[in-house]
Parts: structure tokens; sequence; C-alpha cells
């Protein structure tokens, strides 16, 4: 039901991972930050965390984002500069002896005396030396103890590593391999240790704030102490962003059998969660109410008084939050007596804070197919017959609540649908079902849409202009 309802989006999403269990549509513009939002739940999510699938709270914001964030764990692709976490990776081993000690021994700075090291020659990550320590930690004896005894394949053939070595001038660590050539013949190579051999080996994950890939964002450090004074509610303590809600997400996408029943889980506890935030926000309460106040005003004259659909409702709540997000007035976090410059934002427009919200009938998606449905709306009144039906609708266009603050096309089809509930072609479920188009013919919509356009058009004309019903051109 649900892709059906929002079948227009799905068609124009670019699907990937189809035939795998963790397939998904990506849909343009769903994710596109335009404007300043307020959030009441921030969270890590985890596709490999070794917990259940759900939320595990944090409510330390500094232990949270400087030392759960900042490790946001991912599996490592090499799609990115940031390489494979020894730490992050190793630590899952624990069935491996020479890890399990290397880890204990060396595991808090282990991904600082070893590093991967980029060769343009062959474009290819090698591991190499940081030089750290270097007077007090044999680093190829810890590299022997990682890799001496695994196995992986490359190139159709089964290597074992026997033994490792470091080259120091290179700056490169050289794995003795072995394999089979032919029958019973073993045949030793060397070969440089790269990511791909790591990758081979170990199921290699990547350790970035919030398991971002192409993170570097110079001064990132002062923006995250900013960030934990302002969650710990500032400097007076005072501050709403105090109860905002931090946790690490764990939806157990990467682990195998998990790929269905984790994200399951991680909805389960998300729901919850939202459900204890609201409780503690009253505001939340009093918003929802005034929306459904509004939507029984504004369209009395469709539901007279008694409106009871879940969907408008939750909808023009949606829109009644973001509306109030516009209205926000943002100050520096160092200097509060200075304003935030957003005017660089594409296509966002601050609210007027003194103008009444507007609830809306029409939703994006029934946007989409009345636009689709109605484009060629002025030659269709051009046939016989169809300037009569299109004034049976200009009579009572007069009694259409016009909204304010959105696009002239929304607010037209916003109409469209007042008058379509008025002359019973629809019902209010069929809006929040998307069933609107295959109630209601082209026709229909085309002189409906005529009506509209004729009386926004004299109601927008300079004083002296005719409001009468429209006329349409006659067919020859």
């Amino acid at each position: 039901d649900y892709i059906k309802y929002y079948k227009y989006l799905f068609e124009s999403s670019a699907d990937s991972n189809v035939d795998d269990l963790n397939s998904r549509s990506t849909v343009s513009g769903m994710c596109d930050i335009t404007m300043p939002y307020k959030i009441d739940i921030m969270l890590s999510a985890s596709n490999y965390s070794k917990e259940e699938g759900g939320i595990t709270r944090v409510d330390n914001p500094e232990n949270f984002l400087l030392y759960i964030d900042s490790h946001g764990e991912r599996k490592e692709k090499a799609t990115s500069q940031d390489g494979p976490n020894f730490q992050r990776t190793l630590k899952r081993y624990t069935a491996d002896r020479n890890i399990v000690d290397i880890i204990a021994r060396h595991g808090n700075y282990l991904d600082d005396v070893l590093d991967w090291d980029y060769s343009t020659a062959d474009r290819q990550y090698y591991l190499a030396s940081s030089f750290k320590l270097m007077d007090k930690i044999d680093v190829t004896e810890v590299v022997r103890k990682i890799f001496v005894g695994k196995e992986f394949s490359r190139n159709d053939f089964r290597y074992a590593i026997e033994d490792v070595d470091f080259d120091m001038i290179q700056n490169r660590f050289i794995a003795d391999l072995s394999y089979k050539s032919g029958a019973e013949t073993t045949v030793n190579v060397d070969m440089a240790i790269d990511r791909r051999m790591f990758s081979a080996i170990f199921d290699s994950l990547a350790s970035t704030p919030g398991g971002q890939p192409f993170i570097a964002e110079e001064g990132q450090l002062e923006t995250v102490q900013l960030l934990i004074s302002c969650l710990r509610g500032g400097k007076d303590g005072k501050g709403k962003a105090r109860k905002i809600q931090c946790g690490v997400l764990s939806t157990e996408i990467g682990k195998k059998g998990r790929e269905i029943t984790g994200p399951q889980k991680a909805a389960a506890a998300l729901k919850q969660l939202i459900q204890e935030v609201r409780v503690g926000a009253p505001e939340i309460n009093e918003g929802k109410i005034k929306v459904k106040r509004l939507l029984n005003e504004k369209y009395a004259h469709i539901f007279n008084g008694r409106m009871e659909s879940a969907e408008l409702w939750r909808y023009n709540f949606y829109l009644f939050q973001l509306e109030n997000m516009r209205r926000a007035d943002l100050r520096r976090m160092d200097n509060k007596a200075k304003k935030v410059d957003i005017s660089n934002l594409v296509d966002f427009v601050p609210s007027d804070r003194g103008r009444e919200f507007s609830p809306l009938l029409v939703n994006p998606n029934l946007n989409i197919e009345l636009n689709s449905f109605s484009e060629t709306f002025e030659e269709l009144m051009s046939l016989p017959n169809y300037p009569d039906f299109a004034e049976e609708f200009f009579e009572r266009v007069d009694k259409l609540y016009v909204a304010e603050g959105y696009s002239a096309e929304t607010n037209i089809n916003n109409m469209i649908v007042q008058l379509l509930l008025m002359e019973s072609y629809i019902s209010s479920d069929d809006l929040a079902r998307g069933s609107v188009i295959e109630k209601v013919n082209r026709e229909t919509i085309a002189a409906a849409k005529y009506a509209v356009v004729q009386f926004l058009g004299r109601k927008n004309a300079p004083e002296g202009g005719n409001a009468s019903a429209p006329k349409a051109k006659k067919a020859k």
C-alpha cells in the first residue's frame, strides 16, 4: 500500500542492490537539506554493531559525539580515502589468540602505529608504518601476529601467508606467500600487503564520524565542541537542546541472516523513542490540536467541523512544523547577538512570523498527478459542452479556501481538490489512499481547473475587473 500510494515517487527513483536483501530505492529530493530543521533525536546508525537491533541510549553528549559517533562503523568498500580501521576490524576476531593478544597489548594505539599509504603508480593503498613509537613497539612482530597463518584468494589462486618482513626504506610490509601450482607443486612469492589483501582476509570496517565517508572538515573538532556545549544546554544549562535524545541505532543489516529482522527491531525501538519524546514535549500535542482546529475552520464548507482523516491531520502537522522552522531566528553559538546568514540556501524563503499557518488538502504526490492530468485543460475547454461544465464549478468557487504561503500551482490544485470534494467526486479517504485520479476523469479535472484559474485571475485583477462566470472559446 505504501509503494502504491507513492508510486510516482518510486517510478522516478534510482534502485540499487535490487537482487540483495538490502535493496533500496533512492527518491530524488528526499534527503536534500534545504532549510534549518529542529531535531528532538540524534542517533548514530550502525549496520555492524555487536548489539542486538534497537537503540542504545547515551545520556552524556560528550561521550556520544567524541567517543561513539566519532567512531561510526561501516563496511569498508574502498570507495573513500579512509582505509580500514585496524582496532574496529580486529576486535571482532575473539577466537584468534594472536589477534586477541595484539588488541589487548596495543589496541588503543594500533591505528596510530599502522597506516595505509597510497601509491599513485599502482593506484593502491599499502600497509605501512607511521614510524610512531618505533623505539617501544616491534611493529613487524605486530603485523606478523595479525597476518601469518591467514589465507586469501586472488586471481584464481589460494594464497597462504608464511611470514612477514618490513622494508623500512620503501615503508612496505612484504608477505611471504605460498600457493599450489598444479597438482603438488608449491610456489613461494613475495607480495606487499595492500588493502585488498587485508579486506580479503578480514571483514574490514571503516571508522568515521557518524559512519559517513568523505569527511575531513576543517575545524571539525571545534564545531563538535560547540555542539556538545549546545546539547548540555549552553553556558547556563537551560537551553532546550539539552532535551535532545542521543544514542546508537543498531540495524544489523551487515549481519548475515539479520538483514530483515534487524531493521524491523530498529524501527520498533525508534517508534517507541519518538513516542517517549512526544510525551515529554507538550508543544507537540498543542500544535496537533491547533492544526486540527484550522483544518475544520478553513474547510468548514467541506467537513462541517468534523474532519476525521488521520492522514490529512498528520500531513498538515508536518507542514505546520516546517512552517515554524522557517520562522526560526538563528543566532551564532559564539555570539548570540549576531544572526546567522542563510541567504545562500537554495530555494529557502523564511516565513512571515505574523502569518497564520494555512492547512492544505493536496500533498506532493497528488500535486504531480493533478498537474499531469490538467496540462491540456485549456484545449479541452474549447470542445462543445465543456464550458457549461466549467460554469457549474464556477458557481461554487467563491466558497473555496485560498491558502497562503504556497506556490500558485499548489494553491490551484488545492482548490481543485476542494471542488471535487464539494461535488462528491471524491472523499477525504480517497485523498489518504491516493486514489483521486482513479475516481475522476481528465475532463472533470480540466473543468475544475479552468474555473479555479479564471476565478483567481479575476480576483487578482485590478479593481473593476469582471468576476462573472468563465467564457471559454467555442469550438469551430
